[in-house]
Parts: structure tokens; C-alpha cells; sequence
């Protein structure tokens, strides 16, 4: 049998749109031929295989014989310019949800740079989507980027309404994600306020029409089974859809390269959002004190921006100014008091705080910070421990807040008179947390969320020290399990350590050192110079006091946090120690020289060890040219030698365990 197919003749097969028919059956000649229509295509099948794929069908495509007739389907096409408008007037509504995280010179210049070339030139961000057919863009929390994304939605969404052509934005919100809501269920609810079908959005992404814009890869659920579903659903839906544009966002040090692609030879291009640098950072402080220029040159000058040292120190809190966000809650905080906070969890405190305060101002508000920290800290954390993460069903939140104002009531943290419903309504109205119907459907049950990761990073960071550092908790051992989860504890604990004194911060690392230690060391190593210094002093301090002498907890603590600061802390201490202390000391020291080589610490030991060689207590020598013998070898096996021969017998016998140890005999 023939077919006479109108418009655009024959072209080569092509075997994607064979996949793309899947379900999509019409009608079938009395020949066992078969025409297939797939949004605007058109393929022609004889039994199974695929014959030729027409472009653009006409209303109806006719054979020569009478059965031979196949209507297309029928859908109402999408009005663009509606959707259009609609996403401009959801970033109007995103931006006034954001506002407390706003100032009022907001817009920032970003720029990108790619992660395979780190050298090469700086990328304005919104020419992300002309860099490649799909894009991972990379940036730290708060780095703007989903201010970017919404940014690309605005000029493609003007776009489409002068000129009524081009790319349809597309945000899909992977904190919505949900075994109940796959990514093209998210899809379809973006085009919901538009009216559009599901037949008219699938024609869209067949066709390759849309720009699909996916917002934090690492905020899907965090349980293993749900996010390897949730994995196999966005690869599936990548995979099927591979005609659109993607650009998809996630937390710099949380990204996995497999997640997207079965072939880790071939990964998608990445890029990372830039930190800003000295000369937009001064720009963005003149611009918005522009009145007040005595201002803006005191609020530098505290930042010590033209500090090189400070500069060049990665945990230095100027760099916390080179963050958006960062930079807008340190100008909020100055603008109250005049000072900048002292790190990153008391800028956290401060904001909060001031959105208490606030609100406060604006109505008669009878629930302060301290509760409202409590009842969020467990919101959060409870959150977790049910499998969801920035986003819960709005059911859940309010029976995990009653819980949380219960147990206040209680411990007489807040007035018996204050209904829960009132808790929950100031913490909505603090702009903590919003409720939401996913995609404007009416019938989806409605959902709570964070207004940010970084409040809700804060919030749980509240928790941790309730529940890890103030003794007498019964769910430590609880939280304790759960932080062998990658990346979600990571900023949560920096936070906790910068918001507690010295030995609660040391007591805290100890916790961590026995139960997450690589999570120990990012904690560790994300606080300031400052704070890290005082850290140290209090570890070393905690267990080499006459009535808590600790060797084995020091040595397992500092081996793990070999850094500079905790170094000079043990030096400081070995010289205020007695004897028998100055030996466990030494012991600790040649450890960490050996067993991390090469580190800024483990050279700073060894530099001491030159002089500790020299020391008069055997023990001492012995474990400092154990300590040297890498960098020294000849110096150290010379001291080795001399002890063996004239040494006690204690030091004769720990110097043959050494050779027999490593085979010198």
C-alpha cells in the first residue's frame, strides 16, 4: 500500500522519534502499514520498523485507500505569551517572598568560570544558556543561583511577549520532587496556571521548545531509596526530553558528576559561580550607602578589604562579603549597629533576629527568637529524620511544630496561653517558612518550605547544640547516627561551632571526631582564623588539665584536626606542661608529622621537632627524630643510633621496638 504524505516529503529516519511513539498509536492500514503522530511529526511504520519521518503534519494525512485515514491528534496549542506572563508575575512574587534577604541594590553582576578550565575567562552568567545544549551551573549557598535562573526566566519570558518566539523557561523545583511527583508531573504543574494540557506540554518537549531550568541537585530527598528514585526519574526525563536546552544548579562541594549520565567519560559541561571580587564588593557598598559616604568607607575598612593577609586567608570573614547573600546580611546588620558580626553563625543570628524584631514592629507578636529557634531547630531536624528536606507537606510542619510548642509548654519555655496555631502563623509571618500548592493545583495537598537553605542550615544548627552539646539529651545518640549523611550536616555543624563558646566547640568536636570525622575536619576547617585559634586552645586546654588529663581523646582529636591552629596550641601547651605531659605531647606531634606528611601542619611540627631534638628528656628525643625522619633522615637515625647505645633502658627498648618495626636491623 502507498501513502501520500502532505507537506515536507520523506527524510532519513531517524530512530529517537521511533522511542518518542511509545504510546502514542493512531491508526493502522488495512496493508499492516502505520502513521504515527508525535507532537508535529509524522513516522510511517510498516509492522514495527519505522519507514521514514515526515515533518510537520497537516490536519489530517489520507492513503489512497478509504481505511487509510489518520486524524491528528487534537490539543489545544499553548498560548506562550500567557505563560509568559505568568512567570514574570510568579518572579514578582519570588522576589517580595525574598525580600528579607534583599537589599535594595540587590542586582550583582555574576560571573561563571568553567571547572574543567578554572583559568580560562570570566563568562557573564545569563550567557549560560548559549554555552551548551545542557549545563550544570556550580555555586556555593548563596551565591545567586537561583536569583540567575529567575533572571534567564525574566528576559526569555519578555521575550516571548514583544516578540512571541523563543525558548519556554521552565523552573523545576527539586525540593518539590516526591516519589508522588516526578520531575514531569513539576513539569506540567509550571504550565498548570496556564491552562495547558498535558498533550500540549508534551508536544512542547518533544518538539524542544523549552529551556528547562533545574533548581538544586542537592536538595532532593536525602534518603538512599528516594534519591536514587529521584535520580533514575531526572535521567529518565533528561534522556527523553534531550531535544530542550537544560541548565541545572547545585551546591558547589555536593555535586556528583555521575548523577546526571551513565558515562562518566562524557560529563556535562560545568561552570561555577564566582565569588565577587574586591572591586565589585567595594562597587555594590558605595552604591548602596551612595548618600552616605562615611559609611561606606567604615563598613570597608571593618571588612579590611584592602587587608592582603586577610584576603589571602580562605577562612577570613571578608570572604563571607564575596557571597550575595553574605554581603546583603552584613550591610542589614550594619546598618543597625554600625559593626560587622564577628563570623558566619552569629550573621546567621543577628539576621534572624532582626526578622523577629521586625515583625514585631509591624504587629503584636507574642512569641520571641529563643522559642521560635527551638520549635524551628526541631522542624527541621524532624524534617530529616522523615526523609524530606527544604520542602514538607504543610500537615507534617504543623504537627511537628504543636509537638515542638508541647514540650516548651512544658519546660515552661513559652506562655501555656499561646496557641500553637499562633506559633505557626508568627514563624510564616517572620518569612522563616511559606506554605505553597505545588504548581497552583488546586487539588495537591499544600506544602511548607524554607525561605532559604541557609535559614534552614541555621535552624538545625539551633538543634545540634540542643541536642549534641548541652548535656542530658535523650536524642543524641539518635542525631549521632545521622550524620554520616553527605553534605546536609556539613554547614548546619560550621554553624553550630561558630554560635557556642570555645569548650562547648571543643567538647562538640570531640563528639564529631568519634562519630563523622571528615565531617570534624570540614567543621573544623570552615571556621575563622579566630575562632579556629580559640578552638584549639580549648581542646588541648580540656585534656591536659591535672584532674581531666586525657592522652589517647588528645591524640585521637588532634591527629584528626591536624591544622596549624590546633599545632600551635599543642607547642603553646608542651612549653607550659610538666614533664611526663611534655612526652605524651612529643608523642603526638612525631604522629601527626608522620602520618600527614606534607600537610601546612604536620611542617609546621616539624619545624619544632628541629628544636625538641635537642631536648635533654630522652623520651622527647626519641619522638621528635621519630617525627623527622622524612624530612631528615641522616639527623634522625644519627640521634636514633646515640640513644640506642647510651640511652636508658626504657629509651633502648622503644628505639629497638622502632627498628623492628620498620625493619632498620
Amino acid at each position: 500500500m502507498e501513502w501520500l504524505l502532505w507537506e515536507r516529503g520523506f527524510m532519513d529516519n531517524d530512530a529517537s522519534h521511533s522511542q518518542k511513539a511509545e504510546g502514542h498509536h493512531i491508526a493502522q492500514a488495512s496493508d499492516g502499514s502505520t502513521a504515527i503522530v508525535i507532537g508535529r511529526d509524522v513516522i510511517v511504520y510498516e509492522g514495527t520498523k519505522p519507514i521514514s519521518v515526515v515533518g510537520h503534519a497537516t490536519d489530517s494525512i489520507r492513503g489512497r485507500k478509504d481505511d487509510a485515514v489518520i486524524q491528528q491528534p487534537s490539543f489545544d496549542p499553548l498560548d506562550s505569551q500567557k505563560y509568559a506572563k505568568y512567570m514574570l508575575n510568579a518572579f514578582v512574587e519570588w522576589r517580595e517572598r525574598y525580600t528579607p534577604l534583599s537589599a535594595e541594590y540587590r542586582e550583582f553582576e555574576l560571573y561563571i568560570v568553567s571547572m574543567s578550565s578554572p583559568g580560562a575567562q570570566r563568562i557573564p552568567v545569563l550567557q549560560v544558556p548559549d554555552l551548551a545544549p545542557a549545563v550544570v551551573l556550580l555555586g556555593e549557598s548563596g551565591a545567586g543561583k537561583t536569583t540567575a535562573l529567575w533572571r534567564m526566566i525574566v528576559d526569555l519570558s519578555e521575550q516571548l511577549t514583544q516578540f512571541e518566539h523563543g525558548h519556554l523557561p521552565v523552573l523545576v523545583r527539586l525540593r518539590d520532587w516526591s516519589p508522588a511527583c516526578s520531575v514531569r508531573q513539576l513539569v506540567q504543574n509550571q504550565f498548570a496556571i496556564a491552562g495547558a494540557s498535558y498533550d500540549t506540554v508534551e508536544e512542547e518537549l518533544i518538539s524542544g521548545n523549552c529551556l528547562v531550568l533545574v533548581d538544586g541537585l542537592n536538595e532532593l530527598p536525602h534518603r538512599y531509596d528516594q534519591e536514587d528514585a529521584a535520580r533514575r526519574d531526572l535521567q529518565n526525563f533528561f534522556h527523553r526530553y534531550s531535544e530542550n536546552q537544560y541548565i541545572f544548579t547545585c551546591r558547589t562541594h555536593h555535586y556528583d558528576p555521575e548523577f546526571l549520565t551513565s558515562k562518566p567519560e562524557h560529563p556535562l559541561p560545568c561552570f561555577e559561580i564566582q565569588r565577587l571580587d574586591r572591586g565589585r564588593v567595594k562597587d555594590y557598598v558605595q552604591r548602596y550607602f551612595k548618600n552616605d559616604v562615611a559609611s561606606a568607607d567604615d563598613l570597608l575598612e571593618q571588612l579590611e578589604l584592602s587587608n592582603d593577609h586577610k584576603w589571602g586567608e580562605q577562612a577570613s570573614f571578608v570572604h563571607l562579603a564575596r557571597i550575595p547573600l553574605h554581603l546583603q546580611m552584613i550591610i542589614l546588620e550594619y546598618q543597625r549597629t554600625g559593626e560587622i558580626p564577628p563570623n558566619k553563625a552569629k550573621m546567621l543570628r543577628k539576621f534572624a533576629s532582626h526578622m523577629v524584631k521586625r515583625d514585631r514592629v509591624r504587629q503584636a507578636a507574642r512569641v520571641g527568637l529563643d522559642p521560635k529557634q527551638r520549635v524551628l531547630g526541631q522542624l527541621a531536624y524532624r524534617s530529616l529524620k522523615a526523609g524530606y528536606y527544604l520542602s514538607l507537606p504543610e500537615s507534617l510542619a504543623k504537627t511537628i511544630v504543636g509537638d515542638a510548642v508541647q514540650n516548651l509548654r512544658a519546660e515552661g519555655g513559652i506562655s501555656s496561653d499561646i496557641p500553637v496555631d499562633t506559633v505557626w502563623q508568627e514563624v510564616l509571618s517572620n518569612n522563616f517558612l511559606s506554605v505553597y500548592r505545588n504548581g497552583g493545583r488546586r487539588q495537591s495537598a499544600p506544602a511548607a518550605e524554607w525561605l532559604h537553605q541557609v535559614l534552614f542550615d541555621y535552624f538545625l544548627a539551633c538543634e545540634i547544640i540542643r541536642v549534641l552539646i548541652i548535656p542530658g539529651t535523650k536524642e543524641a545518640f539518635t542525631m549521632r547516627q545521622k550524620l554520616d549523611v553527605v553534605g546536609i550536616w556539613d554547614q548546619p555543624c560550621q554553624i553550630a561551632l561558630g554560635l557556642v563558646d570555645s569548650q562547648q566547640g571543643a567538647t562538640f568536636l570531640e563528639i564529631l571526631v568519634r562519630t563523622a570525622p571528615d565531617l570534624a575536619r570540614r567543621s573544623f576547617t570552615g571556621q575563622s582564623e579566630e575562632d579556629a585559634a580559640d578552638l584549639s586552645d580549648a581542646i588541648v586546654s580540656q585534656y591536659t588539665q591535672d584532674d581531666k588529663w586525657d592522652e589517647e581523646t588528645l591524640a585521637r582529636v588532634s591527629l584528626e584536626l591536624s591544622y596549624v591552629p590546633i599545632v600551635d596550641s599543642l607547642i603553646n601547651a608542651f612549653r607550659a606542661c610538666q614533664e611526663y605531659k611534655r612526652q605524651s605531647i612529643a608523642k603526638i606531634v612525631s604522629c601527626i608529622a608522620r602520618e600527614h606528611y606534607g600537610s601546612p601542619g604536620a611542617e609546621r611540627f616539624q619545624d619544632i621537632l628541629e628544636s625538641w631534638i635537642a631536648n635533654r628528656n630522652e623520651l622527647i628525643k626519641f619522638y621528635s627524630a621519630v617525627g623527622l625522619w622524612e624530612r631528615n633522615r641522616g639527623r634522625a637515625a644519627g640521634v636514633l643510633r646515640k640513644l640506642h647505645k647510651r640511652g636508658s633502658p626504657e629509651v633502648r627498648g622503644v628505639v629497638n621496638d622502632l627498628a623492628d618495626e620498620w625493619s632498620l636491623r
